[in-house]
């Protein structure tokens, strides 16, 4: 979000849901965000077989999946920038979830 803000992209917590069905059960998903064109936008660390079905579930508009390698220039950024040093990645790495 700093480095959205920073450049001026506008950003906002998606509120939508979609209906997908995962082992015969029918889940609800929230994608993480949608942008101002009302495209829809989904940060994964890593990508699981739910998660194919999730993306899938959106067919009303564009969804652009984003993992953790894809964000390693927003998190240099921000640690640039604001001289924190803090590992952001982490945050997405699949041995901290």
């Amino acid at each position: 979000m700093i480095y959205q803000f920073d450049h001026n992209i506008n950003v906002k917590r998606c509120k939508l849901t979609y209906d997908y069905q995962y082992k015969g059960e029918t889940h609800k998903y929230h994608p993480d965000f949608i942008l101002e064109d009302g495209s829809l936008v989904e940060i994964k660390g890593w990508f699981r077989d739910v998660d194919k079905l999730k993306i899938e579930s959106v067919k009303d508009r564009s969804i652009q999946l984003i993992l953790n390698e894809d964000m390693k220039y927003m998190f240099d950024y921000v640690n640039d920038v604001y001289k924190c040093n803090w590992n952001f990645k982490s945050l997405y790495d699949k041995a901290y979830s």
